[in-house]
């Protein structure tokens, strides 16, 4: 599992690697990928996504300007966390790796995670599957945080 190799990956944050694990497979959420635009401009895109044992996976068309990015400049930023209350989740930094070959896999996969398996979206994306392409973001920092505890009433 990427998440224990200790020299690859500090963790920061009251959160332990299990509760960690247990975020990234239970949360039906999207990531939020942030990369360095060519010219200098932050951009962030909001992608399906799971985890395995390889690291984290998304898909995206290849034509977009974030594969484009990555494809040059594969450092990245990410977070993971929902918008409504109490607020916790986690953020951090990866590399990413564009891989083709996966990009079905991939769909099949976050389609699975987010119950969208029969949709006209699942038609549309599978349809079109040439065009995608699979990311697999291997983060080298990971920082939670949670403000369960102070926020309840």
């Amino acid at each position: 599992m990427w998440l224990d190799d200790y020299n690859n990956c500090q963790i920061k944050g009251p959160w332990s690697r299990l509760k960690i694990i247990e975020h990234l497979e239970g949360a039906i959420i999207p990531i939020r990928l942030s990369v360095i635009s060519p010219g200098g401009w932050p951009l962030i895109a909001s992608l399906w996504f799971f985890m395995d044992t390889e690291g984290i996976w998304s898909a995206t068309p290849k034509s977009s300007k974030v594969a484009k990015i990555l494809f040059n400049t594969p450092k990245c930023g990410f977070e993971i966390a929902s918008d409504n209350p109490p607020y916790f989740g986690i953020r951090g930094q990866a590399v990413a790796k564009i891989n083709p070959g996966k990009a079905e896999e991939v769909l099949l996969s976050v389609l699975d995670k987010y119950k969208q398996q029969n949709t006209s979206l699942a038609k549309w994306l599978l349809s079109r599957v040439d065009e995608e392409v699979a990311l697999h973001l291997k983060p080298i920092r990971i920082q939670s945080w949670d403000y369960t505890e102070r926020m309840q009433t």
